[in-house]
């Protein structure tokens, strides 16, 4: 009984010295007297670790009572598992496990630390995507910003490698992820395209829709309105103009790029033939003198040629005068066959909304006379110069059809017979004018 207790007791002292040393031994003997007659000794045959977790160890322990009995103790300790996550199982198990998405259309962001590791990028492309070469803090984690280049649609999508380097103290590893970066679609080129083709055209010549960056027209249908008058022929609508009237219609048309397309219809005014009248100017065609503000004077191109209108100047005699009271000088040019309306101003409560305003020259009253010049030259007037009395008042007068030249005259009474009377405030053809 006595030795069961020696011994048990002899274990445990050594365990208790076991833990405690921290030092790496080969072999360790440990001798305790417990009595004048009993001796024991004990040998550890593996090394001790420097940390508390425990490898594989073997002691031997050798119990002498009186010099004749030996008995030997074998005791075995093992180490804990390791759940430090500085181990390199570890390290690696966290950067296998890393996943960046593999299809990219837009900026994003890569981690700059994964837990305990920090981490670093480079890419084998710096086409399409650019790494910050700083971190930034994003949502309370830090990362590099990647600026995506798409590419174009003809490059296609293209195929990059970015590079991280994962480093924890001593410990440092690479891994390539592969990043597929998709191009630009082709419905992005085509829709900048449609944007240059306009909703409606007025056309009296060759006409060709615009020339496109990217996409190109096909399957071009031009309406049975104007079929008669327009043909589409390399790549160009040749046009011949209707004699009697403006002719309406659509052209419908493909238009596609890549493997995107789109039918586009366009409405289509194809402008009446104007006959050549030797001697035709710039007229005036309409003169308003209606209530309040209400006033107007209309011109018209009676020519077959788009006109400089900065050559040309209205004025205004005021109640009789012989020197203007009022001067104009016109700006911008006028097509054949096409009107400008000139107004006192811009109020949407009158009877019409004036292409340009001038308050000085149109607020005459029924016996101002109003004077159209070309470079000086008179070539219309309305009214008399030097004549106060009322001609015109609270009256719409409308050149009659067949007049393509004006009054040269100023100062002779004005022919009353190439006017057409209408009511005060009459704004029935105002803006438009039939030779």
């Amino acid at each position: 009984m006595i030795k069961k207790i020696l011994i048990f007791t002899s274990m445990l002292f050594l365990f208790v010295i076991f833990i405690g040393c921290s030092s790496n031994t080969s072999e360790l003997l440990t001798t305790v007297e417990t009595t004048s007659s009993m001796q024991v000794s004990s040998t550890i045959t593996e090394p001790i670790p420097t940390t508390s977790n425990f490898t594989t160890i073997n002691f031997t322990t050798n119990f002498t009572i009186d010099s004749t009995t030996t008995t030997t103790t074998t005791m075995t300790t093992t180490e804990a598992p390791t759940t430090e996550p500085t181990t390199v199982n570890h390290f690696l198990e966290l950067v296998n496990n890393l996943i960046v998405s593999d299809e990219i259309d837009s900026t994003f962001y890569l981690p700059a630390e994964l837990e305990y590791i920090t981490i670093s990028w480079t890419t084998n492309d710096n086409q399409y995507i650019e790494i910050a070469n700083s971190v930034s803090l994003i949502n309370d984690e830090f990362v590099y910003e990647v600026i995506v280049s798409k590419p174009t649609y003809e490059e296609g999508n293209q195929t990059v490698t970015i590079t991280g380097t994962f480093m924890y103290g001593e410990e440092e590893t690479q891994k390539d992820f592969t990043i597929l970066i998709t191009a630009i679609p082709a419905s992005f080129y085509l829709s900048q395209d449609l944007n240059l083709i306009q909703n409606s055209y007025t056309i009296e010549d060759e006409f060709a829709l615009p020339i496109l960056n990217y996409a190109s027209y096909s399957n071009v249908v031009i309406s049975s309105e104007i079929s008669e008058y327009l043909v589409f022929d390399n790549d160009i609508f040749i046009v011949t103009r209707p004699t009697e009237a403006d002719a309406l219609g659509t052209i419908t048309l493909t238009v596609a790029y890549g493997d995107s397309s789109q039918e586009v219809t366009v409405n289509v005014t194809i402008k009446k033939e104007v006959t050549l009248v030797e001697g035709a100017t710039l007229i005036i065609s309409q003169y308003v003198e209606g209530s309040s503000y209400n006033k107007y004077i209309e011109l018209y191109n009676a020519t077959t040629e788009t006109i400089d209108l900065s050559e040309y100047t209205l004025e205004t005699y005021f109640n009789g005068n012989t020197t203007a009271g009022g001067t104009y000088t016109l700006s911008g040019t006028l097509a054949a066959g096409a009107v400008i309306v000139i107004g006192n101003r811009f109020d949407v409560t009158l009877i019409y909304v004036p292409d340009i305003v001038n308050g000085t020259v149109i607020n005459f009253n029924g016996n101002d006379a109003v004077v159209l010049k070309h470079n000086g030259v008179v070539i219309d007037s309305i009214g008399q110069i030097g004549i106060s009395t009322d001609f015109a008042v609270d009256v719409t007068l409308i050149r009659k059809p067949g007049i393509t030249s004006g009054d040269i005259n100023p100062y002779d009474a004005y022919n009353l017979d190439e006017w057409i009377v209408e009511a005060k405030d009459s704004a029935n053809d105002l803006g438009s004018h039939t030779v």
